[in-house]
């Protein structure tokens, strides 16, 4: 059976598959056209909704029988709407849509479907992912994948595009729908014989679209016909959405031409108007400024991740959704970039492409090799599929709930960030949770997860509640819990823990973020975690050595690897971690010390509590002209150890480079492990993620990142020791 790929569009939806060629091709609908509109309308007595065509006919004469543009509502549990007596939320609308996109689809190729992809907006949210996946499980449809709508298009003009002429380059998808915008940017590099599509930023509003646009020509008119006769038009719900709906044709026309001609007639009065396409956009100049603010951001997230990257390192720019054909979307992207937007592409029908060579990919991927070319025993690249690499990433930050070092509030302690790649797991989160040292009787630990990117839960949205159960008895009274958290290839987070002591998988039961409970998750969230626990498991004590590599390569100079300087890129994004990791520690149960390690090693701060005189110590970090000696590093840990009283001991090293000597260091490792130090081991540039492995003394504390990340990989340590 074929799969298909979905564009599950706030206007308009389509539907793609591969053919004979392995070609992506729109399937016609019933009514033999490229395009279904996403209406549905639901007739007054009682027989089967209807969607499509004859729904959008129908719009004109029953709109308050008609459901249209409910797909920025998907996940929104206080939004929905009745039709005779019976409430729908938009996960049930868009099964409906769904079932004719599906049926249609059948009828073409002339056989069953089970398997499809379907898009969404790059900023959709947990919410709205599963409520998507949820109205296709309703309509028979097994979800392969959801993929984000930017994404979707970058494939369809991409893996021919750069299959063709084997170019790397770096393509902005500014995608204004119907009711949603986003605006990706995407790194198209070759590994092998075949193309990597890889997300390096997304930004977006999932209720700014071209609906918005229309609302305002509705609005103009309604001002004009007001001011003119004395008589608000927008006092008659119903007539003023027929107007709204009037005016998605006056924006298209004004993509064309330079006016329109309007004429309204309402309550006994006709009025008649001119809009030029000047005054169209005067008027919805703050929409276009929203768009270019979310742009601004994208290129501003990708230079994270490229160095020197800004606006005129675009390589080309892909326009999808039908609102990108007004006429100022390509003159603000042409004004930024210089270059026009790229011709020939299909901005309707892209998206459900790019879902349909993925949903092709994703059913060869289940019966071809995907290893070919790699050594037995060894794992294909994250995203590998028999004819790409898709490596897409996540628009929301995805953390949990824990509390302040001072116990006064609150964080958000965010374990995955923001354009982390999908799938995507955190580090584990470890919480120390007092349980009975003895007895039958098992303790709870309760955890909230956020997306989003604020401090505080009050800035994020609370995903649910997560009760963890069957926690054992220790006989030191304290259970290590470690929480993880994680997104799958569809954008839906999940979370789990497991107690270290026994390695068991906990239970969870979890609790729906339902109006009710979001209040009350609210209110005790906004008191300190003094007043919700007034009497906690007694703090412990804990030692920290900083283990810094200064080496040669750390002063690397960017845009030239043979130049060094002491304060390269590496050592200075390196201090401001080390400062803001001694920052997020200042607390009197953290004693910290810091050593260097390149050639030589040295301690630069002994073992200590004196907050101002550690920070005065790493912000004097330089890079050291020399090589690195793996007989040094681990040793002078355990030696600033040696002088501590902590219950708890750790080593967190940082290096950028292979090392001498790793058997010695290996070694070093079990010797800290006996001792009962636990080994964080934190590579970038050209570290050995195997060597790491072996000397982090857990598997999840063996971690390789970019340089760009460390202070946000120090941050997350920092907020599992505390």
């Amino acid at each position: 059976m074929k799969p298909i790929g979905i564009d599950l569009g706030t206007t308009y939806s389509a539907v793609a598959t591969l053919d004979a060629d392995s070609k992506p091709i729109i399937l016609k609908n019933a009514e033999n056209e490229d395009l279904t509109p996403s209406v549905i309308f639901f007739p007054p007595n009682g027989a089967e909704p209807v969607a499509g065509k004859e729904a959008k006919d129908e719009q004109l004469y029953e709109a308050s029988s008609c459901a249209a543009f409910f797909k920025s509502e998907m996940g929104n549990q206080n939004w929905g709407v009745n039709f005779n007596g019976k409430d729908y939320p938009a996960s049930m609308i868009s099964a409906e849509l769904l079932k004719k996109l599906k049926r249609d689809a059948e009828s073409r190729i002339g056989e069953d479907i089970n398997d499809a992809v379907i898009t969404i907006p790059a900023y959709f949210q947990d919410a709205q992912c599963r409520a998507t996946k949820e109205a296709a499980e309703n309509a028979g449809l097994n979800v392969l994948q959801l993929l984000h709508e930017p994404v979707a298009a970058a494939l369809a003009y991409g893996l021919g595009k750069a299959s063709a002429d084997k170019t790397s380059r770096v393509t902005m998808v500014y995608d204004l729908g119907g009711g949603t915008f986003d605006v990706t940017i995407v790194k198209i590099e070759f590994n092998g014989k075949i193309p990597e599509f890889r997300v390096v930023a997304t930004e977006g509003d999932h209720h700014l679209g071209g609906k918005n646009w229309d609302e305002t020509i509705a609005l103009f008119i309604r001002n004009s016909f007001q001011e003119e006769f004395g008589i608000d038009p927008s006092t008659d719900p119903s007539f003023y959405q027929d107007l709204v709906v009037d005016c998605e044709r006056y924006k298209k026309e004004l993509s064309v031409s330079q006016q329109v001609n309007i004429v309204l007639s309402y309550g006994g009065y006709k009025g008649k108007y001119v809009l030029t396409r000047e005054k169209f956009e005067e008027i919805t100049q703050a929409l276009f400024e929203r768009t270019m603010m979310l742009s601004d951001l994208a290129v501003e997230n990708a230079a994270k991740e490229i160095r020197w990257f800004s606006w005129k390192k675009i390589d080309e720019i892909l326009l999808v959704g039908g609102s990108t054909k007004m006429p100022r979307v390509e003159a603000f992207l042409l004004e930024r970039t210089g270059k026009e937007p790229l011709r020939g592409v299909d901005a309707d029908r892209a998206v459900a492409m790019g879902a349909a060579i993925l949903a092709d990919q994703l059913l060869k991927a289940k019966s071809e090799p995907v290893r070919k070319g790699f050594l037995p025993g060894s794992k294909p690249a994250k995203g590998r599929l028999p004819g790409m690499i898709l490596r897409d990433g996540t628009a929301h930050t995805l953390g949990i709930v824990a509390e302040s070092k001072n116990r006064n509030r609150y964080v958000n302690s965010k374990l995955l960030p923001k354009n982390s790649e999908i799938p995507a797991e955190s580090q584990e989160i470890m919480h120390g949770l007092a349980v009975p040292t003895s007895g039958t009787r098992k303790s709870e630990l309760d955890a909230f997860m956020l997306q989003g990117e604020g401090d505080t839960p009050a800035e994020c949205d609370i995903l649910g509640k997560y009760i963890f159960s069957g926690i054992e008895p220790v006989p030191s009274g304290i259970a290590k819990i470690a929480v993880r958290c994680s997104y799958d290839t569809s954008n839906i987070a999940h979370i789990s823990a497991v107690q270290k002591e026994t390695g068991k998988v906990l239970p969870m039961r979890e609790i729906k973020a339902t109006d009710a409970n979001l209040a009350e998750w609210r209110a005790f969230l906004s008191r300190s975690p003094r007043e919700n626990a007034p009497d906690p498991a007694p703090k412990v004590t804990v030692d920290v050595a900083l283990i810094i590599d200064d080496s040669g390569s750390m002063g690397n100079v960017i845009g030239d690897m043979m130049k060094f300087d002491p304060n390269g890129h590496s050592i200075t994004e390196a201090r401001k971690a080390a400062i803001n990791f001694i920052g997020k520690l200042n607390s009197p149960e953290y004693s910290i010390g810091i050593g260097l390690f390149g050639d030589t090693a040295k301690v630069i701060a002994p073992l200590t509590q004196d907050h101002n005189h550690l920070l005065r110590c790493a912000s004097n970090i330089l890079a050291d002209n020399a090589g690195t000696n793996g007989r040094l590093p681990l040793d002078l840990g355990r030696g600033i150890l040696a002088r501590g009283h902590g219950r708890k001991k750790y080593i967190i090293l940082l290096t950028d480079g292979v090392w001498e000597h790793q058997d010695d260091a290996i070694k070093q490792s079990q010797r800290c492990k006996a001792a009962g130090i636990e080994v964080v081991a934190i590579g970038i540039g050209t570290a050995d993620q195997t060597f790491l492995r072996q000397i982090a003394t857990s598997s999840e504390g063996a971690i390789y990142t970019n340089v760009g990340n460390l202070k946000e990989t120090f941050s997350r340590i920092a907020t599992r020791i505390g």
